[in-house]
């Protein structure tokens, strides 16, 4: 019982950080958004410091979704693998 409460317990903490992860990613996609938004505003595009400031921005938020998706992927696997080893 207690063996089955423990695994219970590690697959719980397991699918709470994909979904803590999948929480960050779609946060980030949002904020991906709004600076495409901002970027497409004629003041703004007109503007090469704030372009380009922008751009830093979408680059630095591209490099934090890619390290993202690694750990969810991974968090995913990690999932499959226990809930295949319960059974």
């Amino acid at each position: 019982y207690k063996e089955q409460k423990e695994k219970k317990s590690k697959l719980q903490k397991l699918k709470n950080q994909l979904n803590a992860t999948e929480q960050s990613i779609a946060e980030i996609e949002e904020k991906d958004m709004e600076l495409d938004e901002l970027m497409s505003d004629p003041a703004i595009a007109t503007n090469s410091a704030k372009l380009n400031e922008i751009s830093s921005k979408k680059a630095e938020l591209s490099s934090k979704l890619e390290q993202l998706f690694k750990l969810w992927e991974e968090h995913s696997l990690a999932i499959e693998e226990f809930e295949n080893e319960s059974l």
